[in-house]
């Protein structure tokens, strides 16, 4: 595997709505790239990033995956994530790791709930952010409807550096609107190949349009190129590109593509996108940390030469192979063999069996440079969101922020006697899931679990069973009734007895008057004249309480 540097790297999270095709996509351009030998689907249960049991069976993400296409001179780190709300934790955890976004919007179903959160999860972290309209060959895919509702629904400048050739079943290929050349898939294609042709005579007017605003967009950008325009002198390709780079990196353009995944058509123009126009590490600002002793603020800039300093955003349990951490180094160079500290747990971690991922398959690298994303196997204490560093900087980046559980449901096992088997398996997963919570309620004398939906739940369960071997049910929580004071009323209690002697004897009043809501107990000792020990009253008043 060749050794890339950083200016070389482009990390992208692959964000958008459930079943738009993110997976689809990002195993057509590790196909098209030649990084991978094959074009898997997801329907059939062979997809490059959707391979755990539970992915197969249900055909959908559950968990962030990573794959990379090499293209041209530069390595493309994907990270394919969820789409559905439930795995949303592991949307966050990938824009943590990436510099750009990828947005994958379906072309029959536009924008929708999971498209808004992602855009929004994206702009939150000023991410240079492209968009990719996939399934243009679907029946009642509509390019333009969707598009215009990008534009109306989303701050940016958005601009089409792609439109389609046809829709639907005649969709056959994209028309590069940079260059005004029409580029029709060939017959039997499978890694997108095609052939340049000048733009359709029925096209042209649309195509002069779109280059129209694209080029007014590009001079926008930069004092000189906008004199050049209106001089009416060209612009050579170089300026453009730069200019357009500079553009996406300050996210003053949005650049839009389509295609189909599937097809594999359009797939190629986008990897042209993501190696020209996106920014590489070396172009994004420093990461702010904070030293683990003493607490100042330091920030982390992307040098290969300064002290390692890695993020791990992701860790994940595989049988026969134990747990995986993946991670983005943001600075500093790795071997395999180098000992960094978990800054966390201030405990040492060697780097064994250093590694690159192509969805499930790990190719061993000797190193790794600053800005690229790598994941190491069997590492001690390390889990998700810890850092790691070098000992002679000793730094501990941010947490990352995972959304808040929104449903609880009591957990039991079917088999009595497991208790501690389930609870230990929470913890297990917990440590993946950083959305997952679980507790023991002694109120309740219930174990409680809670996540991000019934889906996310569902697959709790799945994941105890397979990987430790117990079963358990989802049962309501009981509800934790309590008795409070209504009214003012007082009681009197007397207590004799007679052991010979003199005897005992007691005679005790208690008044309850009820405070405001959330006040508490107060107790008052209303006794005058010492007629009881003061001695006493702090046994009456434990009594009482």
């Amino acid at each position: 595997m060749k050794n890339y540097e950083s200016k070389d790297i482009r990390n992208v999270a692959v964000l958008g709505h459930g079943s738009c095709g993110k997976t689809s996509l990002t195993g057509a351009l590790c196909f098209a790239s030649g990084s991978s030998k094959r074009l898997g689907s997801v329907d059939e249960g062979n997809s490059l990033t959707d391979f755990s049991e539970d992915e197969i069976e249900r055909k959908i993400s559950i968990n962030l995956s990573v794959a990379f296409a090499e293209w041209n001179k530069a390595k493309i780190n994907l990270i394919d994530t969820p789409g559905y709300l439930d795995f949303i934790g592991d949307a966050y955890a990938s824009v943590r790791a990436a510099d750009c976004a990828l947005i994958v919007i379906h072309a029959v179903s536009g924008v929708e709930i999971g498209t808004e959160m992602m855009v929004r999860l994206a702009a939150g972290r000023k991410m240079p952010t492209a968009v990719f309209i996939n399934m243009i060959d679907k029946e009642h895919a509509d390019y333009e409807k969707v598009f215009n509702q990008i534009r109306e629904s989303f701050e940016g400048h958005f601009v089409p550096l792609t439109i389609p050739m046809g829709l639907g079943d005649q969709f056959h290929g994209v028309v590069d609107v940079v260059r005004r050349k029409a580029c029709p898939a060939e017959a039997g294609t499978q890694r997108g190949e095609f052939k340049t042709q000048d733009v359709p005579a029925d096209m042209a007017d649309e195509v002069e349009a779109a280059y129209k605003e694209f080029i007014e967009s590009v001079a926008e950008l930069d004092e000189s190129l906008m004199e050049k325009y209106f001089a009416e002198e060209p612009l050579s390709d170089a300026e453009i590109f730069a200019a357009l780079r500079k553009g996406v990196a300050e996210r003053s353009i949005i650049p839009v593509f389509c295609g189909s995944a599937i097809k594999t058509i359009g797939v190629r123009q986008l990897l042209d996108g993501l190696d020209e126009i996106m920014p590489d590490p070396t172009m994004m600002p420093p990461r702010p940390a904070h030293k683990a002793e003493g607490g100042q603020e330091v920030q982390i800039e992307l040098k290969s030469g300064d002290p390692a300093c890695a993020l791990v955003f992701k860790t994940i349990s595989e049988s026969h192979v134990g747990e995986m951490s993946y991670f983005r180094l943001l600075s500093g160079t790795i071997k395999t063999g180098d000992e960094l500290i978990n800054s966390n747990q201030n405990n040492p971690e060697r780097l064994g069996h250093l590694s690159i991922s192509l969805g499930r398959e790990r190719i061993e690298v000797e190193q790794l440079c600053a800005g690229d994303i790598g994941v190491v196997a069997k590492l001690k204490s390390t889990h998700t969101g810890n850092t790691l560093a070098a000992k002679s900087r000793l730094v501990k980046l941010a947490d990352i922020e995972f959304p808040k559980p929104v449903m609880n449901v009591a957990i039991e096992p079917k088999i009595r006697g497991e208790e501690e088997k389930i609870a230990s398996g929470l913890r297990k997963l917990q440590e993946e899931d950083l959305t997952l919570h679980s507790h023991f309620d002694p109120s309740l004398k219930q174990m409680i679990v809670s996540g991000m939906g019934e889906l996310h739940l569902d697959v709790v369960l799945s994941k105890l069973k397979r990987k430790f071997n117990v079963e358990g049910e989802y049962v309501k929580p009981r509800i934790p009734y309590r008795e409070t004071i209504r009214k003012k009323a007082q009681g009197q209690g007397k207590f004799k007895k007679q052991s010979g002697g003199r005897g005992q004897y007691g005679d005790c009043w208690v008044r309850l008057i009820p405070l405001e809501k959330g006040a508490g107990v107060e107790f008052e000792d209303c006794i005058v004249g010492g007629v009881i020990p003061g001695k006493f009253v702090p046994s009456v008043e434990k009594g009482v309480r």
